[in-house]
């Protein structure tokens, strides 16, 4: 579990770069980009439009995770954690204990959660959540926004001023039970990627 020793999974190799569902407009990338000769296709120009798949109102979705193949996103706002299933269509959705800005894959199904007030233990059986460590609990105003776990199993996420105006933000790394800031002076930190 993530919170045994704070060890995460390590990312998976991608299934595939990329692929349309034959009769379906939705697009899923399992990849860590669009290939090139994509990148410059539209929906429209393959004679496709989107379709609404599941109108859950997000207020504002953030940190999409395809594990095991599922689409897993937070909704910071509505302090919700979604999981869309392509194949079977099933959908689910956990209340968070604070506003989720991410979520990591951990061992025995559970995941790392970067919540507000710090990293949490989420297993999704049970809907529980359990602390690991608190991050910042001396800046009320800043929240966990984003992260990623590196090819070594490390967790790097970045918190954020919640007005989006002070750069009080940092950048962490947490690795093994670890936590360590590794950068300061972020108004918002977004989209960590490793190739």
């Amino acid at each position: 579990r993530a919170g045994d020793a704070g060890v995460l999974s390590r990312p998976r190799e991608p299934l595939r770069q990329g692929y349309l569902r034959p009769g379906k407009t939705f697009v899923l990338y399992r990849g860590s980009a669009w290939r090139s000769s994509l990148a410059a296709t539209t929906l429209q120009d393959m004679g496709l439009s989107p379709d609404c798949i599941w109108p859950l109102g997000a207020t504002l979705g953030e940190g999409p995770l395809w594990w095991d193949g599922a689409l897993w996103f937070t909704d910071i706002m509505q302090e919700k954690i979604h999981r869309f299933d392509p194949d079977t269509g099933g959908k689910a959705s956990w209340d968070a204990p604070a506003p989720p800005g991410f979520l990591a894959p951990g061992r025995d199904g559970h995941f790392l959660a970067g919540v507000k007030t710090g990293l949490m233990d989420f297993d999704p059986a049970t809907a529980c959540f359990a602390p690991i460590c608190e991050v910042e609990p001396t800046r009320p105003t800043n929240r966990l926004n984003d992260g990623a776990v590196d090819p070594e199993g490390r967790l790097w996420f970045g918190s954020m001023d919640d007005g989006e105006q002070a750069r009080t933000g940092m950048l962490y790394r947490f690795y093994r039970g670890s936590l360590a800031p590794m950068d300061s002076g972020y108004v918002i930190t977004n989209g960590p990627a490793f190739s």
